[in-house]
């Protein structure tokens, strides 16, 4: 098999043209979704960034591993990465900028941040750097190629010629909003970048800009794939870490929140052997699952034995019921359920918030006070699922950080590995 996995940094879903935004942002994903299957509401596991990306390599949450908020070194002992998983009969690589924690269980492994103090510092461009120049040495091998785009996150660049710039010419909201909240009074000089930013409507744009920027690599990579021959016969999935505020519910600039702007993704594969045709999904699935997916999709796991909605989605299987999708998020402390088209926000401390999010996408009316007893049956529901992945474990949510997980215990079946001898 041959793969490749591109994740974009705080892509949120419904910036997505195939997703149903206005904006010329996404012309490469939206080809790819025109091709492949669509996933309407997906969701990572965990969040930020470094939980987002260890649940879709390990395939579990972090509740169940431990890593809420990051490691000290290397992977708690007990747990099989996707690129370890592979590594017997796939050449595996990743280029995963900021993120050199990551690295275990890859063949190679590139850090184009290495140096720049931040993930972010990094750019599409020198991603595919990297990539190309390995794919070129490996293409004709079975391969999983993991690729990181870092530029949708902040800070962005003005929206010079990008998708919007024009319109963000005409004036918008304003931000004092922002520079009068907390979160930038803290960390004013984390925000330099806003400066001479006239409005919202502006800084939406340049977001916008970055996307298309960090779109136009993905299609410099498929274009690569088609030029060796091979795009054919690759499985390509596209998705992102978390999503991103802009302006919504008072938040600007961040992914927290556990509201849809924040942690609704999009999530598009594209099967060589069986060609979606652009068909959609609107069953909740979290992006950790794509671990599992791949493992069957490679051979190495039996696809019978997974009870996962993403794969049996893609064999063609209607799900009973809704297991719904379940978000973690450290800062601050909380999870969310979305489940039957309704979503549950539960953060650590404080009230509850439920949304009818077919009625009500942009989550501006909290429900639960009218609808109690559906309010409770989420929570009831929220609770079983989080006692499933710790299994007997302590909860470490709204604890600090200790680093290395001392006990791992999985709250799904082992992974039945049946190795092949690498080919050549």
């Amino acid at each position: 098999m041959k793969a490749l996995l591109s994740v974009f940094s705080s892509l949120r879903a419904d910036h997505v043209g195939c997703y149903g935004y206005g904006r010329d942002t996404t012309p490469t994903v939206d080809s790819v979704g025109k091709r492949g299957f669509v996933f309407e509401r997906a969701y990572p596991s965990d969040v930020p960034t470094f939980s987002s990306l260890s649940s879709l390599l390990l395939g579990l949450p972090g509740t169940s591993t431990g890593l809420l908020r990051g490691m000290a070194r290397g992977w708690p002992p007990g747990l099989i990465t996707l690129g370890q998983a592979l590594a017997g009969s796939h050449s595996t690589a990743a280029v995963i900028p900021g993120f050199p924690p990551l690295a275990p269980g890859f063949h190679a492994f590139f850090d184009p941040a290495a140096g720049l103090g931040s993930p972010y510092g990094a750019t599409a461009e020198q991603v595919n750097a990297a990539a190309m120049q390995w794919l070129r040495e490996h293409y004709a091998e079975d391969f999983f190629l993991v690729l990181f785009y870092p530029d949708p996150h902040v800070p962005h660049e003005p929206p010079e010629g990008g998708p919007g710039a024009q319109d963000s010419e005409h004036g918008g909201p304003s931000l004092e909003a922002f520079y009068g909240s907390k979160r930038f009074t803290e960390n004013r000089s984390s925000y330099a970048w806003l400066e001479g930013f006239p409005d919202l409507q502006y800084a939406v744009a340049a977001y916008d800009s970055e996307v298309r920027r960090a779109d136009s690599s993905l299609g410099e990579m498929l274009s690569l794939l088609d030029e060796l021959g091979i795009r054919d016969e690759t499985l390509v999935i596209l998705t992102s870490d978390h999503g991103e505020n802009l302006g919504e519910h008072g938040l600007f600039f961040s992914h927290e929140g556990l509201y849809d702007a924040a942690i609704r993704v999009p999530l598009i594969i594209d099967l060589p052997s069986s060609p979606g045709g652009g068909k959609r999904f609107s069953q909740p699935v979290e992006t950790r699952q794509i671990y599992g997916a791949v493992l069957a999709l490679a051979g190495l796991r039996r696809a019978e034995e997974s009870s996962e909605v993403l794969l049996r989605l893609l064999q063609g299987e209607v799900p009973e019921g809704e297991e719904g999708a379940v978000t973690t998020q450290v800062d601050p402390p909380g999870r969310s359920l979305v489940k039957g088209g309704k979503k549950l926000i539960q953060p650590l401390e404080g009230k509850p918030e439920l949304y009818d999010l077919e009625a009500d996408p942009g989550e501006l009316h909290d429900i639960s006070g009218q609808s109690r007893e559906l309010a409770e049956e989420m929570r009831a529901s929220l609770t079983k699922v989080v006692a499933s992945m710790l299994s007997g474990r302590r909860d470490t949510l709204g604890e600090p950080s200790r680093g290395r997980s001392k006990k791992v215990i999985r709250s799904e079946p082992e992974i039945v590995l049946l190795r092949r001898a690498k080919k050549g």
